[in-house]
């Protein structure tokens, strides 16, 4: 192995260094003293897919192409970190890293993320991976054969037995939701890392990643419960019980860190990166209690979009993305949404914009100012299209429980190996500048298209001496690209996770 990556979504130092601080992450902490940190700023709008596609290419979306949370990789348009580095005698191993589905043939492996629409996976003979992500819900049959083959690639017969104990424990009702939503994810995990663990050594890649959501899971569903002075409806009782939820998660995070590392040599290039950080939701309105959300479904079926348009939460907007024949109406639409009123106040009800990728952001218009203490949000009514509705049936009144944590730009870097300056605290670097950085720490040139920079402020003196910076103009040349079907339906498995986190209603 020659490089490392390693995934935690979502990660942020608000959380590491306090944990450092008190010992709890010695992992991280030794990959920190013996190499470079930086503060990673994502850039807008801080979706999963895009960040990843982005950090992983060095170029803005506008240019890889992946500008909707639901893009698949048939919409990348340039030629990614793996497969800049990928020849015959430099084998890949690819693990969970989001927008890889559908995988392509590779010399390696390829296991798409959560997000996949379906479960293929490069080879065909590692799909029982993505079986078992929804195992437990299975028949004892089907469950019994995924273990066996699981086995067969590296599961360990402890954490076998601690899927018969959650398998036992849910069917005795032992778990309420967030426990279960705890632990689902946790064994996950395990699984993941015992057969990737297995896959490096029989691979024995030159690149291989290895992405953990669990950070970013974690931190929507329970920041109320980190940062309770926050949030005027969390309980003691519930700050006892869930108030180290996220803490735990980062030290689960650091032992898996540990185990990767255990995979590699002094010629090893770590990097462990984050998409972006976290920070509490926006639970109330300066001068009102009022914090709502449009109600992307509802909003969709009156306009009679719900088969021809997606749409995903992010923060206080919706981001909706039109199927090409929707996109034919684009201005249509866009009259349509400035058409909806709130009727007693005389306002309007969406503030919508068009970004540089052409994605539709909408969000409520003027809340602050509109809804407050004094406005009784039953009394108000929705006129549109010559129709009315009342107010919340657009609106979702309060921050949504399942989100009360919710993206910041400001992630992680961390490089740690060969040519790492060590000891050096880099504050302005973007998710950009990953893949340039990367690139100039092999000896590689960096392409003259990408918008990121070389972190050298990362890089010692003396290496960059000896391996000054070259580039290239860029590696894209000779790409072939895949029809993308915009109306490719998305299975309600996928839909039942976003839901969970909070992404869609």
């Amino acid at each position: 192995m020659r490089l490392l990556i390693i995934g935690l979504d979502g990660a942020t130092w608000k959380v590491i260094d306090p944990l450092i601080e008190d010992g709890r992450l010695p992992n991280l902490a030794h990959l920190i003293e013996n190499g470079a940190r930086c503060v990673s700023t994502a850039i807008e709008p801080a979706l999963s897919p895009i960040m990843w596609t982005s950090l992983a290419s060095g170029k803005r979306p506008e240019k890889h192409g992946v500008t909707h949370f639901f893009d698949t990789a048939n919409n990348v348009r340039c030629r990614r970190l793996w497969d800049i580095l990928e020849q015959p005698s430099r084998p890949i191993g690819i693990f969970a890293w989001p927008v890889t589905w559908p995988p392509r043939p590779a010399n390696g492996f390829i296991i798409p993320s959560l997000f996949a629409r379906t479960n293929t996976t490069f080879p065909e003979s590692l799909r029982f991976v993505k079986d078992m992500e929804n195992g437990l819900d299975k028949k004892w049959g089907e469950r019994l054969r995924l273990i066996s083959t699981a086995m067969h690639h590296g599961l360990r017969p402890a954490t076998v037995v601690r899927m018969a104990n959650q398998v036992a424990s849910q069917k005795l009702g032992r778990y309420n939701d967030l426990e279960r939503f705890i632990r689902q994810r946790i064994l996950k995990l395990d699984i993941h890392l015992d057969i990737y663990e297995f896959l490096v050594k029989k691979y024995r890649p030159y690149f291989t990643s290895f992405y953990m959501n669990q950070t970013d899971a974690f931190s929507h569903r329970f920041w109320r419960y980190y940062e309770p002075h926050l949030f005027p409806d969390v309980t003691e009782a519930e700050v006892k019980r869930y108030g180290d939820v996220i803490p735990r998660t980062y030290e689960m995070a650091d032992r898996a860190v540990g185990r990767l590392l255990k995979l590699t040599d002094k010629d090893t290039l770590v990097v462990v990166v984050s998409d972006h950080g976290f920070e509490a939701a926006n639970t109330t309105t300066e001068g009102g209690k009022f914090c709502g959300r449009i109600l992307g479904n509802k909003l969709l079926e009156v306009l009679n979009l719900t088969h021809q348009a997606s749409y995903v939460n992010h923060r206080d907007w919706i981001i909706v993305k039109l199927s090409k024949e929707a996109n034919n109406r684009r201005t249509e639409i866009l009259n349509l949404l400035d058409k909806f009123r709130v009727r007693e106040l005389n306002a309007p009800l969406l503030h919508v914009t068009e970004d540089h990728t052409g994605e539709i952001a909408i969000k409520i218009h003027d809340r602050t100012h509109l809804y407050g203490d004094d406005v009784d949000l039953n009394t108000l009514h929705v006129d549109y299209m010559g129709e009315s509705r009342p107010f919340l049936d657009f609106v979702q009144p309060d921050y949504d429980k399942r989100v009360s944590g919710v993206h910041h730009p400001d992630g992680i870097a961390i490089f740690y190996g060969p040519g790492v300056q060590a000891g050096r605290y880099v504050t302005q670097a973007s998710v950009l500048d990953i893949t340039p950085t990367v690139l100039a720490l092999l000896g590689m040139p960096i392409g003259r298209d990408m918008d990121g920079r070389v972190l050298t402020e990362a890089i010692d003196p003396e290496f960059l001496n000896k391996a000054p910076l070259t580039y290239i103009d860029t590696y894209d040349t000779d790409l072939e690209f895949s029809e993308v079907d915009d109306d490719e339906p998305t299975r309600e498995e996928l839909m039942s996770r976003l839901r969970a986190l909070g992404y869609v209603e």
